[in-house]
């Protein structure tokens, strides 16, 4: 299988001209969703890394071998914005610290030279990708960085042909300040993927609204409160209680109740996680059940650790927000959309019950 690496395949196909939005997408969705397999086990890309983007067989790749987990230091990324006065928009000399959050060369994020690394911090990168393909530009040249920085908030002006979706998205995935980034890359692959459903009375721009000024406040209120409520139900799939991905954040029970064997005919079923029995009654009726009497610590290594970061961070709710958010998803529903994708099957929690999840320290086990 032939590589190039990605920097050099810039130089030919950018002679080519600029790439239509359906090679465009078609181009960089292969990249973004292995980016987010490799978010959803907690780890970030190797993007800050030149010779870890390539171009194999015509499809965009990264070497998922050099991924690492994530690199915190976000008080380092917002010290960069003092006040958040200014978006630094002049490009960095490589050979002085940045004092300010700025546009690099090439396709690392400021964020990076300042030790930080987090899933948001390759959704800046992707954008920069992103912005490169669909604009017919090369990053790596001072000029076309130039270029891409006065364009960002308008792509069209550099591409007239660049679809409204994309051009959004290139603006949202490019923002140096955090707070107004895009925040998920699931929103932006499925966005991609149904770019066709852009619907601009989602994107309203409030001056481009007919007597917006000369409106009265009440009126004005009004307005705003529509749009919200419009907007209130979150149907993307950042929304796990529409569609639910398997993920560290989740501890499956009933496979953890599973045992090891040979033969499924040794499996005992009231000893399965399971809606039956005595443990549907205990749950129904909200008493203290003991998980080891149901999970298989010894069979499934990675219990332990799961149970214990689920453990933690419902902790870390209930003391920053006042309430815990954790739920034991009693039933899913599981369905296709249709209209969409009909070979697609998603899953859905339908029944979720409050619980707590606390561990006993003893000597044998916890």
């Amino acid at each position: 299988m032939s590589r190039t690496l990605f920097k050099d395949f810039l130089v030919s196909s950018i002679d080519m001209g600029e790439y239509s939005t359906d090679d465009t997408i078609a181009f960089v969705l292969p990249l973004f969703r292995t980016v987010l397999g490799l978010h959803e086990t907690d780890l970030v890309a190797p993007l800050e890394c030149e010779d870890a983007l390539f171009v194999s067989d015509g499809i965009l790749d990264i070497d998922k071998t050099l991924a690492h987990p994530p690199v915190p230091a976000l008080y380092r990324v917002q010290a960069l914005f003092p006040g958040k006065k200014s978006e630094g928009l002049e490009i960095a000399n490589p050979q002085e610290p940045a004092t300010l959050a700025s546009y690099l060369p090439g396709y690392r994020c400021f964020e990076q030279d300042a030790g930080h690394h987090d899933p948001q911090t390759d959704l800046f990168c992707l954008g920069l990708v992103l912005a490169s393909i669909a604009l017919g530009l090369d990053l790596y040249d001072p000029q076309d960085l130039q270029l891409f920085i006065h364009a960002r908030t308008n792509p069209i002006q550099q591409n007239s042909r660049i679809h409204p979706t994309v051009s959004r998205l290139i603006t949202e995935m490019t923002e140096l300040d955090r707070s107004r980034r895009s925040q998920d890359l699931y929103d932006v692959i499925s966005r991609l993927e149904h770019y066709r459903d852009y619907d601009p009375e989602k994107q309203t721009d409030l001056s481009n609204v007919a007597g917006w000024v000369d409106k009265e406040p009440k009126d004005r209120d009004g307005f705003i409160l529509n749009k919200l409520r419009n907007l209130l139900f979150d149907i993307s799939r950042r929304n796990r209680l529409l569609y639910y991905k398997p993920n560290l954040r989740f501890v499956n029970l009933t496979v953890g109740s599973l045992p090891a064997v040979l033969h499924h005919q040794s499996i005992r079923p009231d000893l399965l996680f399971t809606w039956n029995g005595e443990l549907a009654d205990d749950l129904a009726g909200g008493k203290e059940i003991v998980l080891n009497k149901y999970l298989r610590f010894d069979d499934h290594a990675w219990l332990p650790s799961c149970l214990d970061r689920v453990r933690v961070e419902a902790r870390r709710d209930l003391q920053e927000y006042g309430f815990s958010q954790l739920k034991l998803v009693i039933a899913f529903l599981n369905w296709h959309n249709l209209k969409e994708d009909a070979a697609e099957r998603i899953q859905t929690p339908v029944l979720l019950l409050p619980v707590s999840l606390k561990k006993n320290k003893k000597v044998k086990e916890d």
